[in-house]
């Protein structure tokens, strides 16, 4: 997604040439508010030419006007925006339309609509929507994900740490702000962002479509909502580890505790108890 304000210095479609070349397979356009209409008009039709040159989608946000008029493949909506259905009216079949939801009964509402996909979040903390909520977490995004047919994307905080995890939650892909479009190198960042992609695809259990977030992550997810930060560690609850403060305050120890199953993860026959240590 493009940011309203490109950094200083920084052209936008030099930003969106450089993350269609990174990887990215969609870009959507996110104008000022305040922007002319003619000016978007101007901006978009260019970033779709690029876009269809890279075969990536083109979606323009809000602005169903401005998506007709330059041939894009789709338009997002907010709960604010024009109606789904009123879109779909308008845009008629072969029209991509996505929305943003925040609830099961809202995604259900805009699948009955006639939306193409959701947009779901925002998962994590974000400062770069200024209209955002607070974060919902993964838990939230699988249980709309489990709520409807439609493809679910994942909004808000997401970034190359984080993007495998939500991917492994469910989500059938992730869009991001300030982890791309604000980055110093941006073909760089979307390479490292569809990297994470892949690898939360390979994480995702098999045959547990239903499950909202599966065995850990699901866990970890729950746990982290219901316990206190942490007073003391510098990296608190995650995956597998902990950054604690040593003596002097500063961060010195990395704490990890983790499951192995014999004839899962090893084998008697094979290793010694201090090479499994």
């Amino acid at each position: 997604m493009t940011a309203e304000e490109p950094p200083p210095g920084r052209d936008q479609k030099e930003i969106v040439r450089a993350a269609l070349a990174g990887g990215a397979t969609a870009i959507q356009l996110r104008a000022k508010k305040d922007e002319p209409g003619r000016l978007q008009v101007e901006l978009a039709r260019e970033l779709a030419a690029l876009c269809r040159e890279h075969g990536a989608l083109f979606i323009v946000n809000d602005r169903l006007d401005v998506a007709l008029a330059v041939g894009a493949d789709g338009v997002h909506l907010g709960q604010d925006d024009l109606p789904v259905a009123e879109a779909r009216r308008l845009a008629g079949p072969g029209f991509i339309i996505g929305c943003s939801v925040e609830n099961v009964e809202q995604a259900q509402a805009a699948a009955t609509a006639g939306a193409d996909y959701l947009g779901v979040g925002p998962v994590y903390p974000t400062a770069t929507k200024a209209d955002a909520g607070p974060a919902t977490g993964l838990y939230h995004l699988g249980t709309v994900k489990a709520a409807t047919h439609l493809p679910v994307v994942g909004i808000g905080g997401i970034n190359q740490e984080n993007a495998a995890d939500v991917m492994a939650a469910g989500a059938d892909g992730v869009a991001v702000i300030s982890a791309v479009s604000l980055a110093q190198d941006v073909e760089g960042a979307a390479a490292r962002l569809a990297a994470a992609v892949r690898e939360g695809l390979a994480r995702r259990p098999r045959g547990d479509a239903a499950t909202p977030v599966a065995g850990e992550f699901r866990l970890i997810d729950d746990l982290s909502r219901i316990l206190p930060p942490p007073r003391t560690a510098t990296v608190g609850i995650g995956d597998d580890a902990a950054v604690l403060p040593g003596p002097d305050g500063r961060p010195a120890y990395v704490m990890a505790c983790d499951l192995l199953v014999e004839d899962v993860h090893f084998h008697y026959g094979t290793g010694t108890a201090a090479q499994l240590g």
